[in-house]
């Protein structure tokens, strides 16, 4: 019945081959299909949240005992003596943050990504260079980052930034809603979020 209809040589699943062949028919819609939604990226960043908090609070136990912490909230109204407390709450706070989120610059995940197996990836699927892992860092962690050198600085302009910081944070991460499914950072630095299996190694 079928005969003298040729269907195409379509290359193996898997190869740069096929990738080249799916590219070229679809373009790149092709790569938008093995990109990771909103849902689980919202997965990750809870998880990630929660392991911070816990690491942030073990931390804090160490330099803030209980006397402390009852003297903060028995002075609230008296700013001379929160603001110190607060200050370094805050600062070991936004400290560990970075760390925590350090490994995506290096490793292109975090804990929340890798138990969730997602991976931060270039936008054509292949494995992200350094650099744009790096700028997707900074944007994205814009807000804790301005957030420590205003408290270092005593600066109110840049308590501003990074208050704007965490608002870009926001939104640009609803953006990832989006058909092309990535945040703003990841528009700006090039990458995109990928199942771990789904990542080119040729």
């Amino acid at each position: 019945m079928n005969e003298g209809y040729n269907l195409p040589d379509v290359p193996q699943e898997g190869t740069q081959e096929h990738d080249e062949y799916m590219r070229s028919q679809f373009g790149d819609d092709y790569e938008l299909g093995y990109r990771v939604g909103f849902g689980r990226r919202l997965g990750a960043f809870i998880i990630d949240v929660v392991l911070a908090y816990i690491i942030v609070t073990i931390i804090n136990s160490f330099f803030f005992d209980e006397k402390a912490l009852e003297s903060i909230i028995e002075n609230q109204e008296n700013l001379d003596l929160v603001i110190p407390y607060l200050k370094d709450i805050l600062s070991i706070m936004f400290i560990v943050t970075l760390l925590y989120y350090i490994s995506e610059v290096f490793f292109g995940f975090s804990l929340g990504k890798l138990i969730l197996k997602i991976r931060i990836a270039a936008e054509n699927r292949s494995e992200a260079n350094t650099s744009n892992l790096l700028i997707r860092y900074l944007i994205k962690y814009s807000f804790p980052i301005l957030a420590i050198i205003a408290i270092l600085l005593e600066s109110v302009l840049i308590t501003y930034l990074s208050v704007l910081g965490l608002v870009i944070f926001i939104i640009g991460s609803l953006v990832s809603l989006g058909s092309t499914r990535q945040a703003l950072h990841d528009k700006i630095s090039k990458t995109a979020v990928y199942f771990k299996e789904n990542i080119k190694n040729y």
